[in-house]
């Protein structure tokens, strides 16, 4: 617990240090990570670090979609979403030829 302590003391004199210097301007600096942000990135709680092109927090990959993943997520998607549909048809088809009418 001291050690987050002094962390958080670190980061707030940072902080203010920087504000008083007239150099902390929010949209280029995160003030709880202390690093320069790109462009459309945001902080998550979640994650607690910036994420470049942040997009959202995904609970089913416990991870944040931004400029990095975004392509492994819609793929991620598109076989669901083909898993899905195979699936729907094999129960289709199974009904069918087991389940008279």
């Amino acid at each position: 617990m001291q050690q987050k302590y002094n962390n958080l003391s670190y980061t707030l004199g940072t902080v203010v240090a920087l504000a008083e210097a007239d150099c902390l301007d929010p949209r280029i600096f995160c003030t709880l990570c202390l690093v320069r942000k790109p462009l459309r990135s945001k902080h998550c709680s979640i994650c607690d670090c910036c994420v470049a092109k942040y997009d959202h927090h995904c609970v089913w990959i416990a991870s944040c979609i931004g400029a990095w993943n975004q392509r492994y997520f819609v793929s991620f998607l598109f076989f669901l979403f083909t898993f899905v549909l195979w699936m729907s048809y094999g129960t289709f088809v199974y009904w069918s030829l087991h389940c008279p009418t």
